[in-house]
């Protein structure tokens, strides 16, 4: 926007800092030894500092003489070591949720935050990785203003890093320079490890107003292995060489286990950033290079223009030799290993990406604020992607495609570069004030996420997916007992790595799309502008953000809020409270009167007392034929009839509606809620589905199959109003319903497979899909050669999510395809294509014993992991349980162990299918001590009794497992006993839904398909789809997964990532899915190799164990 009063703005701060005393002199920002034309190898070498020995474990600190611990505090240098992945946060108390704002004098020793008595300005950060050595060495210069007199500076560092030599300078304004007359001289050095900080203890007082230089000489690290920090990837290229490459991961907060520094998000500071590296190598960081130089004749010295002001977490550099694609004007390019970077493989996310860019502008009223994007694809990378201001770093499959990807992934690859993207503007050029409001960065990455690719790309209907994507996703996490708030106190490091979940992403972007539709559309446009003008290279905050939307609002001819009401007293209500609305529509049909009111929406009673939470509910109404109006150009008076509020919770009106005219309330879900209704009106809306599915949009049909579902699990509404809405499905056409019907359906396959109504179930799932298939069947057309046409995309999507589940609900046609696609694969080397490989594999091995055998050998003799883990979920797929427990007992022997991965793929494999797990439960029962004692005594055999244990899914399974646990731990005084008793009433609970359900389910399916009830354990029973494994914030049990496909791939760094965290690792089992992982934000999982023994159990521990769905 040229002339922009926001760019004018920012360009004044630009000069205004380069005006600035001392700490902003150009030459003050290089390094002495820079200057000097000395590596930092060489400056470390001269300073006698040596890196100790990489530790494997945690050593215990010892004090290091002439330097003092103090309160807790352990001095420099120490060893290294890596933390274990932390729980989940727990709610935190109120007087914990005060302590995370303070002020500069907190206590150092007693807060989670760092004080504020001192804060950067400035820093220049040099870094000399040895790649081949796996270390680097490093120097840090921090310009710090003063605020309050202190002789203790507190900043982050971690074991990490090992040092000698700290130094503080004065800034001198007659001499224009930092100068050592008049110093503070350090007194003391320590560390307080638990909370990653650093301590300089002075011998007098900092002054207030002055300006000083921190300085960090040099320090050493080893590059980490953990996919954290400054790290160590490697890849092997075409000629099998293993290269490597340095990369970097801040967040969650994570620079400090590079560099010392301030490493919260209000810290934000201009950074200059220098790189010794290789002469063969090429070194990026966040800003263009304005310098090189060659110190030697084998290094070059790369020197980065300054920064703006940002925060720690968003800095960034590669170190390789990486080749790229760039656009034109050379401003947007696509890095990655030369085996993998070509225009094609790049092609999405090179066009995406400008144009993205374009939109957000175009959105925000702001211009991308630097000048230019670098996009890194990472061999080893643990988020889905990072959003580094101005280098973006993702796993490569995530951003280059390939023939292997397929239509999840595709649109995953467009969705994720629009996410990071967005995150230029809320996240980096405005951020997060603190961890606690997360969604601030993620919610708002997530919405840009649909609503600009959606604009690139509409063959994607990506805002018809909005609502299983993220609406349905965030209320599947926010019904989970104990749930956080979006906005939450975050004391603990645990606590930041927690809010990477599904409620700051998906919950997060679900309510902001309420908002807008509130707001409406161009005055939530005008309310972004105005929040990210005012706050432009500071930190947000909740506050600030419903200030800007009351601001706009106020301008308004009508207000569309209940009168007397701001917008951030409605916007409080869903982003401070937990959990999610339920609006029940109550129809009074002669009087043409409609009663709603709001509950919270719970599957099982409160144990916490928050049953009676309350929300600001806007309440549109469609009435059939007419069109929901979310316009909201209304009164006053007239918006107070279509809101329910905490203080009036329930309301009546009139209806424009016949007796056999249905409503919806909440169409297309544009609120963050579901809807009940009376049992007549559910009935008027399956038969119009039954016969007219397009009288309803898409969304809103979507809406229905989810609601209804999830209403029936809950209790709220009888499965036999609800689940006519799934046989609704066999009239669908659109990919969309079906992504809701794929996760009921499979909540229904993981309880009901094991019982004499699994046969009557897999009959109905037959039925619903067999018109559908036949549309679509199972052959893709080679899209590899038009990868850059998107009309086709959507009959993509429908075939990913059908052809697994009409294959494993026995559809012929379906069988007769896979066993001919994957014998021309075996045979004649002919590819099957990425979109329904996982499926041809499973069913065509599941339907031929000759397959098997061909399989088996595959297995054996596959040379990557991807193909070893593709053969064996194929494998797992067999009905005959003899093959199965032959290869298990050849893995117990060690006959077919090539390395730990073959057992972990295999072993995964087989337990994720809900059929097998009666076998595992008799293979357990007659091999426990075997296990044992090829665990060499380890307790391993305990943990599958735990997974075991776990899985149940009937009362018949839990009475086996319970005199298992009786046989095995008889002593009930044992650690290991009283672990298992409450597992086994934490799995009684579980059947709950079993025993409030099973009958009416199963009477309404024997029904629907004609058929009676079949002992599962019979040759005839129903298979099974396998399930894609999900970490515990990933999604609920309502949201597990059939098999085809990928991994549903994870967005960030988030817990999830550890997993949306985690978000699930990068391998790609079966099951088509209804929502990318986190996301996360970022999944933490790092490669290590585990002996025979280990790895065998570990794999049978996964074969128990379906990660807690």
């Amino acid at each position: 926007m040229t002339g922009c009063p926001l760019l004018l703005a920012v360009a004044a701060v630009v000069v205004a800092a380069s005006a600035a005393p001392g700490p902003h002199e150009p030459l003050a920002l290089v390094p002495a030894h820079v200057r000097a034309g000395r590596t930092l190898a060489e400056q470390a070498e001269a300073s006698g500092l040596v890196l100790p020995p990489r530790l494997v474990s945690k050593p215990k600190p010892a004090a290091v003489p002439g330097m003092e611990v103090v309160r807790g505090a352990q001095p420099y240098p120490f060893g290294l070591a890596d933390p274990l992945p932390p729980p989940r946060a727990a709610k935190r108390s109120t007087a914990a949720a005060r302590r995370y704002r303070r002020d500069a004098n907190d206590d150092i020793y007693e807060e989670s935050r760092l004080p504020t008595s001192v804060v950067p300005t400035r820093y220049t950060v040099t870094m000399s990785p040895n790649l081949d050595k796996g270390i680097f060495y490093g120097s840090t210069d921090i310009y710090l203003n003063v605020n309050s007199a202190t002789s203790r500076i507190a900043l982050h560092g971690t074991p990490d890093l090992t040092m000698k030599e700290v130094q503080i300078l004065k800034w001198d304004r007659k001499l224009k320079e930092f100068s050592k007359n008049g110093n503070a001289t350090l007194k003391r050095l320590s560390s307080l490890e638990e909370l990653q900080r650093i301590i300089v203890d002075l011998t007098t007082e900092l002054e207030v107003g002055e300006h000083y230089l921190l300085r960090f000489p040099v320090f050493a690290a080893y590059l980490r292995d953990d996919l954290k920090g400054f790290y160590l990837s490697t890849y092997e290229d075409s000629y099998g060489n293993v290269v490597r490459i340095g990369t970097t991961q801040f967040e969650p907060p994570a620079a400090r286990f590079a560099f010392p520094c301030f490493d919260e998000p209000e810290f934000k500071a201009r950074f200059k950033i220098i790189i010794e590296h290789d002469r063969g190598l090429t070194a990026r960081s966040n800003m263009p290079v304005v310098r090189q130089t060659r110190p030697t004749l084998l290094t070059v010295t790369t020197e980065f223009d300054e920064t703006l002001p940002m925060s720690t977490y968003l800095l960034a550099w590669v170190v390789s030799d990486f080749s790229y694609v760039s656009s034109k004007d050379g401003t947007f390019s696509t890095w990655g290993r030369d085996n993998l970077l070509t225009l094609s493989t790049s092609w999405l996310s090179q066009s995406v990406g400008p144009a993205a860019l374009e939109g957000l502008k175009d959105f925000t009223g702001i211009a991308y604020a630097l000048p230019k994007v670098d996009q890194f694809a990472i061999p080893d990378f643990d988020a889905g992607a990072m959003e580094n201001w101005g280098l973006v770093t993702y796993r490569e499959e995530y951003l280059l495609e390939s023939s292997a990807t397929d239509i999840r992934i595709r649109e995953f690859i467009g969705t994720t570069v629009c996410h990071e993207l967005g995150h230029q503007w809320t996240g980096n050029l405005v951020t997060l004030d603190w961890w606690s409001n997360t969604w601030l960065n993620e919610g708002f990455a997530t919405y840009f996420e649909s609503v600009i690719c959606d604009k690139i790309i509409p063959e994607w209907k990506l805002m018809d997916k909005y609502v299983t994507d993220n609406v349905h996703v965030g209320i599947a996490n926010d019904v989970v007992p104990g749930q956080l708030a979006m906005s939450s106190p975050v004391i603990t490091l645990d606590g930041v790595e927690a809010k990477f979940d599904r409620i700051s992403y998906k919950k997060g972007g679900a309510v902001l799309r309420m908002f807008e539709h509130i707001m409406g559309t161009e005055t939530f446009k005008k309310a972004m502008h105005r929040y990210l003008s005012v706050n432009s290279f500071k930190n947000g905050s909740p506050d600030r953000l419903f200030r800007a939307m009351d601001a706009e609002i106020a301008l308004l001819a009508e207000s569309p809020l209940p009168e007397g009401v701001t917008f951030a007293q409605v916007a409080k209500t869903w982003t401070e409270q937990a959990g999610v609305p339920v609006v029940t529509a109550t129809r009074d049909y002669d009087k043409a009167q409609l009663t709603v009111s709001q509950e919270k929406f719970m599957y099982a009673e409160s144990e916490d007392g928050d049953g009676d939470t309350l929300w600001y509910v806007p309440i549109p109404v469609e009435v059939q034929p007419k069109s929901a109006d979310w316009s909201w150009s209304l009164t006053a008076a007239a918006a107070n009839k279509r809101w329910l509020t905490p203080e009036a919770p329930s309301l009546s009106r009139d209806l424009d509606a016949s007796k056999t005219e249905w409503i919806v309330l909440n169409p297309r879900q544009i609120g963050y809620y579901l809807v009940n209704y009376d049992e007549a009106n559910w009935k008027l809306l399956s038969a119009e589905l039954a016969a007219n599915p397009n009288a309803l949009h898409a969304s809103s049909r979507t809406q229905l199959v989810h609601d209804a579902l999830a209403l029936a699990r809950a209790g709220k509404l009888s499965y036999e109003v609800a689940l006519p809405f799934l046989q609704s499905l066999k009239l669908e056409r659109e990919a969309t319903p079906w992504r809701a019907g794929v996760v009921a359906l499979t909540f229904l396959r993981e309880r009901l497979t094991a019982t004499p109504a699994g046969y009557a179930l897999k009959a109905f799932i037959k039925d619903i899909t067999a018109d559908a298939y036949s549309a679509v069947g199972f052959s893709v057309p080679d899209t590899w050669q038009s990868f850059k046409d998107f009309s086709k995309d959507d009959e993509r999507f429908l075939r990913y999510y059908l052809a697994s589940y009409a294959c494993d609900a026995g559809n012929e046609l379906c069988a007769e395809a896979a066993v001919k696609a994957l014998t021309m694969s075996l045979d004649e080397g002919e590819m099957i294509h990425a979109d329904v490989r996982t499926t041809a594999l499973c069913y065509g091995v599941q339907n031929s014993a000759d397959l098997f055998e061909k399989v088996l050998q595959e297995w054996k003799s596959a040379e990557t992991s991807t193909e070893q883990a593709a053969h064996a979920t194929a494998l797992a797929c067999t009905l005959e349980h003899k093959l199965l427990e032959n290869v298990l007992d050849d893995i117990l022997d060690g006959s077919l162990v090539k390395s730990s991965s073959d057992l972990q793929q295999l072993v995964d494999a087989i337990i994720v299918r809900w059929e097998n797990h009666k076998f595992m439960i008799d293979y357990y029962k007659n091999n426990w001590k075997r296990i044992r004692s090829f665990a060499s005594g380890k307790m391993y055999y305990f943990n599958l009794l735990i997974a075991l244990v776990g899985d149940v899914r009937t009362p018949e399974e839990l009475d086996e497992v319970k005199a298992l646990v009786t046989t095995i731990f008889p002593d009930e005084t044992r650690t290991e006993r009283l672990e298992l008793e409450l597992r086994l009433k934490a799995a009684d609970k579980e059947l709950d839904w079993y025993r409030k359900h099973y009958d009416s389910v199963s009477k309404w399916l024997f029904a629907a398909t004609n058929t009676e009830p079949v002992d599962p354990t019979e040759p005839t029973r129903p298979t099974q789809a396998t399930t894609e494994q999900t970490t515990p914030t990933q999604m609920t049990t309502e949201q597990t997964k059939p098999t085809q496909g990928t991994t549903e791939p994870t967005r960030t760094t988030e817990q999830t990532r550890s997993t949306e965290q985690t978000r699930a690792t990068p391998t790609k089992p079966v099951g088509p899915t209804t929502t990318p992982t986190v996301p996360s934000s970022t999944q933490r999982s790092a490669a290590s190799s585990r002996t025979q023994i280990d790895a065998l159990v570990l794999l049978l521990a996964a074969l128990l164990t379906r990660v807690a769905f």
